[in-house]
């Protein structure tokens, strides 16, 4: 297991919420062609993360599962 984050305070905590933030911004289309999440609701989702992210207690993490294998 990959484990990939950070706690409000920590100096790498502000790059990750603007990744997430990027990354919710390049789906943004998709989301609103499928009629998945209206415009209002995804602005209102970005504005709720900046706002999280001034939260002393925020953090954010991330689990990635991680298998190699060799084929004998």
């Amino acid at each position: 297991m990959i484990f990939y984050g950070a706690c409000a305070g920590q100096e790498v905590f502000a790059g990750l919420v603007e990744n997430l933030v990027a990354l919710f911004r390049g789906v943004r289309g998709r989301l609103a062609s499928s009629g998945l999440l209206g415009e209002d609701a995804f602005e209102a989702t970005l504005e709720g993360l900046e706002r999280w992210r001034g939260r002393a207690d925020a953090s954010l993490w991330y689990t990635i599962a991680w298998a190699e294998g060799v084929r004998p």
